[in-house]
């Protein structure tokens, strides 16, 4: 994968964090709150981290998505690291949670066991591109 279908991936993945931080938000605001999830109340204490999460990693998927493309390549170490990082969390939690059979639940509607899969398989593929890419830094 070359690095401008990368940062066109980030470009697309900050509009989806930015979706997640609105809906998070309007949660918060509305009486959507308290949800269960994995079996723990989520409630206006939990998506207040959850946006703070949102708020860094929409950050930095605009700063690789627009940076400008004169900066040094060894500047994108610290970036590929933290993505890496991140995106594999996510994956290993999406596939904990079929796995154990965790309950997810969002007001009243159940969250299927296939969309994790899916969300798994995406943020596996994220993990293993961003640390590709710093292999290819050195």
């Amino acid at each position: 994968m070359n690095k401008g279908t990368l940062h066109e991936v980030a470009k697309f993945l900050s509009g989806v964090i930015a979706a997640d931080f609105l809906v998070l938000w309007w949660m918060g605001t509305s009486d959507l709150l308290p949800v269960n999830i994995l079996g723990q109340s989520f409630d206006a204490q939990g998506a207040a981290g959850a946006m703070v999460f949102d708020a860094v990693l929409f950050a930095l998927l605009v700063w690789y998505g627009w940076r400008r493309p004169g900066k040094a390549r060894g500047g994108m170490r610290p970036f590929h690291w933290t993505a890496g990082i991140i995106f594999g969390a996510v994956s290993v939690l999406h596939l904990l949670r079929i796995l154990l059979g965790w309950e997810f639940t969002i007001a009243s509607w159940a969250v299927p066991y296939w969309l994790n899969g899916i969300a798994s398989a995406v943020a596996g593929f994220l993990a293993v591109a961003s640390f590709h890419l710093l292999s290819k830094d050195r």
